[in-house]
């Protein structure tokens, strides 16, 4: 993880979910996350869609709208829309972290790079799998509203979160199909290389 909003969301979710592989709901305290709560989200699954339930002021900035309400992967480019569902669906159905490097797109053809975090909640029951989720999404540079927002992020990178990143000392191991299921997905984008050079 390089952002603090990332490392604060992620430090704080790990302490509240204890020996649990992901904490309640009710127990993310907004106001402890401080300075990175506004590059903080919810998203919620509903009848098969995971939309978002709430996002922070510069999360929103970011694209120049009010997310509530809007599915998640219409954030994203179409080439790595398969992609975003895979990982939603892996931290949602398996309760495990997913890190991801991102790429802002701007119709000035300027794109910056961003991180994006997402991290599973448990139900009040405590059933298997989740219908919530929380996440972070930080850009290198939160350009100015007067000009363009942006059109789209693109995965440029993604992994599980590791146990060695596990801060509280409990080990939580995912399941052999959402880790095959990540692996996947990443060669799909470890296809595409940026080469140097140009025209001779």
């Amino acid at each position: 993880m390089r952002t603090t909003s990332s490392k604060a969301l992620y430090s704080h979710w790990n302490a509240k979910r204890g020996d649990r592989p992901a904490p309640d709901r009710r127990a993310v305290d907004p106001a402890a996350l401080g300075a990175s709560l506004p590059d903080v989200f919810l998203l919620e699954r509903r009848d098969g869609d995971i939309r978002f339930r709430l996002a922070g002021t510069r999360v929103c900035n970011i694209f120049g709208a009010e997310l509530r309400g809007i599915m998640f992967d219409r954030l994203f480019d179409p080439c790595a829309i398969d992609d975003v569902r895979q990982i939603l669906d892996t931290v949602l159905d398996h309760g495990g972290g997913v890190i991801s490097g991102v790429a802002a797109l701007y119709p000035d053809r300027i794109s910056l790079d961003g991180e994006l975090l997402l991290l599973p909640l448990t139900n009040e029951a405590g059933a298997d799998g989740s219908d919530r989720m929380i996440g972070a999404l930080s850009v290198a540079t939160h350009r100015p509203q007067a000009l363009p927002s942006c059109m789209a992020l693109d995965l440029v990178t993604f992994r599980l979160i590791s146990t060695s990143e596990d801060l509280s000392g409990s080990e939580h191991r995912f399941p052999g199909p959402a880790r095959s299921a990540i692996d996947m997905a990443s060669q799909r984008r470890a296809r595409f290389v940026v080469h140097d050079g140009g025209m001779q």
